[in-house]
C-alpha cells in the first residue's frame, strides 16, 4: 500500500522548496547566458549607451536575484520580498530603457544628481538646525557639491516610478511594485505584523514576537 505525505506536511513543503530554488537557478544560468552572449559596440557615449545602461541593469537583476534566492533558502523571507521588489523596478527602468533610450538615460542621470543635491542639502539643513557647524570645511564641500552639480546639471528632475511605468512597456509590473513595496519595504503594520504571532497555553493566548 502507498502512501502520500499531506500537503501541508513538512515533508512535502521541503520537496516544494527544493524544486523552486532548482527552477530559480536554471533561470539564473540561463539570464547569465544572456548577459555572456550580449554583443555591444562602444560608441561615442560610451556608459551612457542604452544598449550598456540595460546590460547593466541586467547585471543588477541578476544580482538581486542571487542575493534573494540565498536569503529566501535561509527563510528570511521579508528580505527576499525587498529584493525583488528591486527587481520590478530594474524592469520598469528596463521598459522604460527599450521604449526611450538615451532620452531616458539622461533622464536618469539627471534623477541621480537631483537625489544627490537633495541629499547634500537636508544634511546642511539637518546640521544647522542641530547646531551642527555649517561654515566648517564639510558643510562648505557640501555646499560646492550643490553649487556645482546646479551648473553641471540644470534639469535635475527626480524620477518617479509610476511615471516610468507608463513611459515603458511593462506598465503592469508597476502593481507588483508597489505590492512588494507595500509589505516587504515600507515599515508598514501589515510588514511589522510578520513578526507576531499568537499560540494558547493554559494562562490564555499569548503573543509571540519573532526575529524572522
Amino acid at each position: 500500500m502507498e502512501t502520500s505525505e499531506p500537503a501541508d506536511s513538512p515533508a512535502h513543503e521541503s520537496d516544494e522548496t527544493a524544486r523552486m530554488i532548482d527552477y530559480a537557478q536554471k533561470l539564473l544560468d540561463t539570464a547569465i547566458e544572456v548577459v555572456g552572449a550580449a554583443q555591444v559596440t562602444a560608441d561615442s557615449s560610451w556608459a551612457r549607451n542604452p544598449k550598456v545602461v540595460a546590460l547593466t541593469l541586467l547585471c543588477r537583476s541578476l544580482s538581486n536575484f542571487r542575493a534573494a534566492l540565498l536569503l529566501a533558502q535561509q527563510r528570511h523571507v521579508m528580505e527576499a520580498r525587498a529584493l525583488v521588489r528591486c527587481l520590478y523596478e530594474n524592469q520598469l527602468w528596463i521598459g522604460a530603457l527599450r521604449e526611450r533610450g538615451g532620452v531616458f538615460v539622461e533622464e536618469m542621470i539627471q534623477d541621480e544628481a537631483y537625489n544627490r543635491n537633495a541629499l547634500a542639502t537636508l544634511t546642511l539643513k539637518l546640521t544647522s538646525k542641530h547646531g551642527g557647524d555649517v561654515n566648517s570645511g564639510d558643510s562648505l564641500t557640501l555646499r560646492d557639491i550643490v553649487k556645482d552639480h546646479a551648473k553641471r546639471f540644470p534639469r535635475q528632475n527626480e524620477l518617479q516610478a509610476a511615471r516610468t511605468a507608463a513611459a515603458g512597456v511593462v506598465e503592469l509590473s508597476y502593481v507588483e511594485y508597489m505590492r512588494f513595496s507595500l509589505d516587504a519595504v515600507h515599515c508598514s503594520v501589515t510588514a511589522l505584523g510578520r513578526h507576531l504571532s499568537h499560540e494558547k497555553t493554559d494562562a490564555g493566548i499569548e503573543l509571540l514576537v519573532s526575529v524572522c
